[in-house]
């Protein structure tokens, strides 16, 4: 398959780690590079995605993101980093089963569970094509199986079009930073987590690589 892209995948914790495998890649014919996130913060994720930018990677694609300040660490790294940049993750068909419902402001979960009571007066936060006929309480009734398949398609949907909006609004760093503390004010500390990683990105970028990992820190959860 000579046109499919071979991407690296980076099994590692921390720089030191990757020192070992940045040795090897010299001598490797490869695309770009895949970088699990387990459990890296914004920060963590930042500091190899700045080694990344430094090695000359023009296309990068991370795993397991789906979280809201993974997808703006995203979006901004796509917009002024990188060539290519892609994520993926599964959390739209997992919190699906489990009866979450995503918010599209901040991805913040909902239960629809049956158990749980909703005020007949509050309109289901999203105007996807699967929310704009029903509320949260005709949800909660569908069958397993029904909902499933509803939430899936709306969790998808929000997550899709967060990462498609959090892109267009990136251009301007400024307004970005602004956005995002009005966005979700719900997960205060981790977006002023996300918002200190982004602005030493969009600042010190082209500092020394050992200078920047000073002042991102460990960046482990």
């Amino acid at each position: 398959c000579p046109d499919t892209a071979l991407f690296i995948p980076v099994q590692c914790y921390d720089l030191d780690q990757f020192g070992y495998l940045e040795r090897h890649l010299s001598s490797l014919e490869y695309d770009g590079l895949s970088l699990p996130t387990r459990n890296l913060d914004p920060a963590g994720i930042a500091l190899f995605l700045l080694k990344f930018y430094k090695m000359g990677i023009r296309k990068v694609h991370l795993l397991s993101v789906s979280n809201f300040s993974g997808i703006a660490l995203a979006a901004y790294c796509a917009r002024h980093l990188f060539d290519w940049f892609s994520i993926d993750a599964t959390t739209w068909r997992k919190v699906s089963e489990y009866q979450d419902y995503l918010h599209p402001m901040d991805l913040e979960k909902i239960s629809v569970r049956n158990n749980v009571v909703f005020d007949e007066r509050r309109p289901l936060p999203c105007a996807c094509p699967w929310c704009s006929r029903t509320t949260f309480t005709q949800i909660k009734h569908l069958p397993y199986t029904d909902k499933t398949e509803f939430l899936r398609c709306h969790n998808y949907f929000v997550i899709e079009s967060l990462g498609r909006d959090l892109y267009a609004r990136s251009a301007n760093f400024d307004s970005y930073i602004q956005h995002l503390r009005e966005r979700n004010q719900r997960q205060a500390r981790k977006v002023g987590n996300l918002i200190e990683a982004l602005t030493i990105v969009h600042h010190r970028k082209n500092e020394p690589i050992e200078t920047l990992r000073k002042v991102l820190g460990g960046g482990r959860l």
